[in-house]
């Protein structure tokens, strides 16, 4: 059942327009973001393009707006006549990743915060499945709900300066992937060999937002196949 204006509007720039939900991020509040955005890239005038976040979508408008209210009461029009918040077709992706300490250098540290055995953490990671909420921070960096509640932690009170490119981390209720280097705080606790962004490509980024993400955990000996594999261009991620 719809709430009546669920989300406010904030205007940040003569050109861009915030529509701000008033809901925690949760899977429901995603397939309604996704509708409404599809639905305002297909009906609503002069969009250049639509970000979305957690509990957002920032519509930014080819040129300034004239009337700020006809433009919330036509959004607000769109919104109201969708009939259903369905979760949209994507793909589930399996992404092998590798657990050891020699990549996953907070998983023991981590552990021990958790009280929690490494192999046990590894397993809880491992066997959720994940969805992809929107992809920011980093080109191609994966924001994944899902994480088991006894997985969830603090981000780490100095964060590292250089994070791995495919890294894979918890920080608070989330896991997410480095894709690139970068500084992080979240917790290290694996490494996917597999590229996550390639600027060149027709579609740089692997997955969408509503994707599902699986890992699957593998030694540092398929770890090596697969990068030699994924460098010649005969790997191919896994989905369905």
């Amino acid at each position: 059942m719809k709430t009546l204006n669920p989300f406010s509007f904030f205007q940040l720039h003569p050109n861009a327009l915030l529509i701000q939900w008033k809901k925690d991020p949760s899977d429901q509040l995603l397939n309604e973001i996704l509708t409404l955005k599809s639905e305002l890239s297909t009906h609503l005038k002069e969009i250049k393009g639509i970000t979305q976040g957690y509990q957002s979508l920032l519509i930014l408008f080819e040129k300034p707006l004239k009337s700020i209210s006809k433009k919330q009461n036509e959004i607000l029009t769109i919104y109201n006549a969708i009939s259903q918040f369905k979760e949209p077709i994507a793909k589930h992706w399996t992404l092998p990743v590798c657990y050891d300490p020699i990549f996953g250098y907070d998983l023991l540290s981590l552990s021990n915060q958790l009280e929690i055995e490494p192999t046990k953490l590894i397993e809880l990671h491992s066997c959720s499945v994940y969805r992809v909420q929107f992809i920011g921070f980093l080109p191609g960096f994966l924001y994944l709900n899902g994480l088991p509640k006894v997985l969830n932690t603090q981000r780490k009170a100095i964060p590292s300066p250089k994070v791995q490119p495919g890294s894979v981390g918890i920080g608070g209720s989330q896991t997410g992937i480095y894709p690139i280097e970068s500084p992080g705080g979240w917790h290290i606790i694996g490494n996917t060999p597999v590229n996550l962004f390639n600027p060149e490509a027709k579609f740089p980024c692997f997955a969408e937002s509503g994707d599902k993400i699986s890992f699957e955990p593998i030694s540092q000996n398929e770890y090596a196949k697969i990068k030699k594999a994924y460098t010649k261009g005969t790997y191919t991620l896994k989905h369905d």
